[in-house]
């Protein structure tokens, strides 16, 4: 259980207004101490969860300022910002295609079906 000092300390930090030296003047310690807090797991598992949830409230905000880019005057802006709203939705392009079969083997198949659907048209 974490004292009220660290819960504290991981307010002000994911707050993000205050550098570590003034969270510990903030807070009466010393900034080796939050070093020290930041190494230990139960510590840094609740600053990461409650870095994760402030990020989880900006969400809407942050798709919102995605789609208004939709409208800018620049290409290039309004690109980026279609290519990063359909990535982020799961439409980002494959980076690697697997070859699961040798080529000269899909290469026959291909011929194969192409040979059956010239005879079926003819």
């Amino acid at each position: 259980m974490l004292k009220p000092k660290q819960k504290k300390c991981i307010e002000l930090l994911v707050e993000g207004k205050m550098s570590q030296r003034e969270i510990s003047q903030a807070i009466n310690i010393s900034e080796k101490t939050i070093s020290v807090w930041k190494s230990e797991s139960e510590f840094s598992s609740e600053l990461e969860n409650a870095t994760r949830l402030s990020i989880r409230s900006l969400t809407a905000k942050a798709k919102n300022t995605m789609a208004k880019l939709l409208d800018s005057d620049s290409d290039n802006v309004r690109f980026q910002a279609a290519k990063d709203i359909l990535d982020r939705a799961g439409f980002k392009p494959q980076e690697k295609i697997e070859i699961t079969k040798p080529i000269d083997e899909s290469v026959k198949e291909m011929e194969d079906y192409l040979c059956e659907k010239k005879k079926e048209n003819t």
